[in-house]
């Protein structure tokens, strides 16, 4: 200790000589009067609690160690400052950065007090600045009380730890609220009534004033709502909005005055006098100056534009968007007018809709009407059901249940119902036909009488007069016809040259196109039954897949297959070498259905006579003579095949179908496995399937032959072992 004592003596006195003193170092810095250095140990300032701090006369650039606070201080020669809130000055503060603020670093809100009165605090849940302004944090946890914002005397002053989200600025707002949550007061005594009300919004003095449960309501201007107890989602923007309502719901009002005597629900205003004298009338919407401005009792009306619908008192559910719109109505129901003066005439009609300068403007009482243009359905007075789209569309209609769509459509018509017209011109001649539909330019152009017709396309059924039940869709399709019916057309041109055939299907381009008066055919493909022109319940699937011109009940399945014969069914045509399923072909042979039953069948004797030979199928051939290229004189002098290389190189296992009949011819077997050619331009075929009864009848005689010779056999065997016992009988002998 004494050592010690001498070095600390030693090194003063050697740093007083030297102008400046150094502890634990022999050269201290020049420019410090004490230079003190240490690697291993620190300085001790003196240390003492707020009391002895304070007893020390103001001394500038005293340090010490206040115990009490727990931080040092320093004396400014007036005053002392704690060094903790050094960098932060009453008077402003320059230089600073991003983390410099004022507030709290730990879980505690920062708190204000005035006058030594608290007056607001500030943590992550709540705001509040003003005395006796919201302060239910205090001793609450943080996160129990969420949202809420008080500014102003006795802002939210009463609301418990059960409201939240609130929004309170001006004096006395939200005042006596204590458990309402998510609403907004702006304005001394906005609100000031409600106590468990949620989800309001008022802005301006007293409004919402009187509002106690009332939720949803948002109301802005002096007094608005002011009379408002339990009504809710309700909307009024300006002075004295909704003033006079107290439990009505879900109105909005806009404008001086606007709903100033509702009472009731779901009404809309906005403008001078709009639903000024509404008193029971629910879900009405007025916009315009005078709009709906009789209205009493109606409910459910829209009206947009001076004076629109101005006289109505009880109607309901109409719509009139336009000056003057809809102006004479008044007990009318559900109508809908857009357009100056639309349906400004009409009284009681209901349920129409006119869109357009004075559309239906002389309607009166008709209903359920729909137009749309200049002065559509510009006569109808009485005409309900019609709907008109276009420059005279339904110009002189005065019935029921018509549509028009373009110029002219339907002009004509006088009494023809449920007729619609779609294209110009369509339908144009119509006077008294009824049902049909046209769409497309000129479609069913001169049609007068004609009923139940459909024309969709340019031109389709255009020389139809007195036709009906006819389908056409496509351009020109079934354009010939006059008055053959219950035809179908769909496809371009099909069907084009049918004149009283009736019953036809014709789908794809040039489909039948050449028929005129068969009727019952069916056609499906491009130039599917082309060849047709009187034939009959013929059926072709496929491209160019045909008929002939006159066969009855005939099939052809398969692009450019060709059936040669009535009553017969083609698969394919020429280039077809296999014809597929997964599946059996099975023929009805149901004994239930069979009668005049005979055991004739010739077996052995006609399959003898059948000669199986190879051969290759001239395809080409063929076809020509089924398209009457060649004659039948010339058939066999063509020898060479001419195309189809893979049908022609197949190599073939089978009968000659000539052969078959001579056989069957021979044997006296009426075989039905021969199709044989009615005329000249047919072709014969066999049915494979059909050899199999013939095969079998041939079986059973080929196995009674062998059972009787079996038997001989075994007779023969017994005598010959009963010839040799006798012979070795007589060789013992």
């Amino acid at each position: 200790m004494k050592h010690a004592i001498t070095a600390i003596v030693l090194c003063i006195s050697m740093g007083i000589q030297a102008q400046n003193v150094g502890i634990g170092t022999s050269s201290p810095n020049a420019n410090a009067k004490l230079d003190i250095t240490a690697t291993d140990k620190g300085l001790l300032i003196p240390r003492m609690d707020s009391v002895h701090r304070k007893a020390i006369p103001n001394t500038v650039g005293l340090l010490v160690y206040d115990s009490t606070t727990k931080s040092f201080w320093y004396n400014n020669g007036s005053a002392w400052q704690n060094m903790v809130n050094a960098g932060w000055s009453l008077t402003g503060n320059s230089g600073t950065t991003d983390n410099n603020f004022l507030g709290t670093k730990d879980n505690r809100p920062l708190s204000f007090i005035t006058a030594n009165i608290p007056s607001g605090k500030v943590d992550r849940d709540v705001t509040s600045l003003g005395q006796g302004a919201y302060s239910i944090s205090s001793g609450v946890s943080p996160g129990t009380v969420r949202g809420t914002v008080a500014i102003g005397d006795k802002a939210l002053a009463n609301a418990d730890v059960n409201s939240v989200f609130n929004t309170a600025v001006g004096s006395a707002a939200l005042s006596a609220n204590t458990t309402g949550t998510y609403n907004t007061a702006v304005g001394a005594k906005t609100l000031t009534s409600a106590t468990t009300a949620d989800y309001n919004t008022a802005i301006g003095e007293a409004a919402l004033g009187a509002t106690t449960t009332g939720a949803s309501n948002t109301a802005v201007g002096f007094s608005a709502m002011v009379l408002n107890t339990t009504g809710g989602a309700n909307t009024s923007l300006g002075f004295n909005t909704l003033g006079t309502n107290s439990t009505g719901s879900g109105n909005t009002a806009v404008g001086h005055n606007s709903l100033s005597a509702n009472t009731v629900d779901y009404n809309s205003a906005f403008g001078y006098r709009a639903l000024a004298l509404n008193s029971t009338g629910i879900q009405n919407t007025a916009h315009g100056a005078e709009a709906l401005s009789a209205n009493t009792a109606g409910i459910a009306n829209t009206a947009v534009g001076r004076s629109a619908l101005l006289t109505n008192t009880t109607g309901a559910y109409n719509t009139a968007v336009g000056a003057a719109a809809l102006k004479s109505a008044t007990t009318a129901d559900y109508n809908t007018a857009i357009g100056e003066a639309a349906m400004g005439a009409t009284t009681t009609g209901a349920s129409n809709t006119a869109v357009g300068f004075s559309a239906m403007i002389l309607n009166n009482t008709g209903s359920a009407n729909t137009v749309l243009g200049f002065n559509t359905l510009g006569n109808n007075t009485t005409g309900s059901g019609n709907t008109a789209v276009g420059h005279n569309a339904l110009q002189a209609n005065t019935v029921d249940y018509n549509a028009a769509f373009g110029y002219r459509a339907l002009a004509l018509n006088s009494t023809g119902v449920l007729n619609t017209a779609h294209g110009s011109e369509a339908l144009a001649a119509n006077t008294t036909g009824f049902s049909n539909t046209a769409v497309g330019r000129s479609a069913l152009l001169t049609n007068t009488t004609g009923n139940s017709n459909t024309a969709v396309g340019a031109l389709a059924l255009v020389a139809a007069t007195t036709a009906n039940d006819n389908t056409a869709v496509g351009t020109a399709t079934l354009g010939a016809a006059t008055t053959g019916a219950s035809n179908t057309a769909v496809g371009a041109w099909s069907l084009v040259l049918n004149n009283t055939g009736a019953a036809n299907t014709a789908l794809g381009a040039n489909a039948l196109r050449n028929n005129s008066t068969g009727s019952g055919n069916t056609a499906v493909g491009g130039s599917s039954l082309l060849s047709n022109t009187n034939g009959t319940n013929n059926t072709t699937i496929g491209f160019f897949a045909d008929a002939g011109a006159s066969l009855t009940n005939a099939t052809a399945i398969g692009a450019n297959a060709k059936v040669d014969a009535s009553n017969k069914i083609r698969l394919g045509d020429n280039n077809v070498t296999v014809v597929e399923s997964n599946g059996v072909f099975n023929t009805v042979s149901d004994g239930r259905f069979k009668y005049n039953i005979k055991e004739d069948v010739k077996g052995i004797d006609f399959i003898m006579q059948l000669r199986p030979v190879t051969y290759q199928f001239d395809a080409k051939k063929q076809e020509d003579f089924t398209k009457g290229i060649i004659s039948p004189t010339e058939l066999n002098s063509h020898a060479i095949p001419a195309a189809y290389n893979e049908s022609n190189n197949i190599k073939r296992t089978g009968f000659i179908a000539q052969e078959v009949e001579k056989a069957a011819q021979k044997t006296g077997y009426d075989f039905d496995g021969v199709k044989t050619p009615a005329t000249d331009k047919q072709y014969y075929s066999l049915s494979y399937a059909s050899f199999v009864v013939p095969l079998v009848k041939a079986v059973q005689e080929q196995q009674q032959t062998i059972e009787t010779l079996k038997k001989q056999n075994e007779l023969l065997q017994q005598q010959n072992e009963l010839i040799i016992k006798r012979l070795e009988a007589l060789e013992k002998k």
